[in-house]
């Protein structure tokens, strides 16, 4: 094919070449003006474990202790328990509408949680509330000496 039947094919179906990317563009600008808003709140949370009170520094089995430790209060933070608790401290109900996502390395004290909500302000109070209260059951469960709000 060469550039002029090319170019006539295109001339040819114009009107197409037009009329198609509009009506995407306009679909797409629908759907996304219907679609309710959601915000997302993260919070990033460090774990720590201390087995032996007499020592005020950490000792290098107290952070590994600490890294093994943060898998279960990832799998923690997504439990019925703390959905309950969080759910009673932010005055809801329950935590329907509401997704909760945990992230945490193998390598590091660290867990990362986001909560994804209609609201941005109850968003940021659901996570916030997430953090309290692991901490709290975690502490009482787990023996997890603390675990504490990096960014909230």
């Amino acid at each position: 094919m060469t550039l002029r039947e090319l170019l006539k094919v295109l001339h040819d179906h114009l009107k197409l070449v037009i009329v198609l990317p509009l009506l995407c563009a306009l679909v797409t600008g629908a759907v996304s003006f219907l679609l309710p808003n959601q915000y997302t709140a993260s919070t990033t949370m460090y774990v720590l474990v201390k087995y032996d009170n007499t020592s005020s520094s950490s000792t290098s089995s107290d952070l590994s202790a600490s890294q093994m430790i943060t898998n279960d209060v990832a799998t923690l933070i997504k439990s019925d328990r703390v959905a309950t608790d969080t759910a009673e401290n932010v005055g809801l109900s329950n935590l329907n509408g509401y997704s909760i996502k945990v992230t945490n390395s193998t390598t590091t004290r660290i867990i990362t949680l986001e909560v994804t909500g209609p609201d941005p302000q109850k968003a940021a109070d659901v996570a916030n509330a997430i953090v309290d209260v692991t901490s709290d059951i975690s502490q009482s469960v787990m023996d997890v000496q603390s675990i504490n709000a990096i960014d909230s």
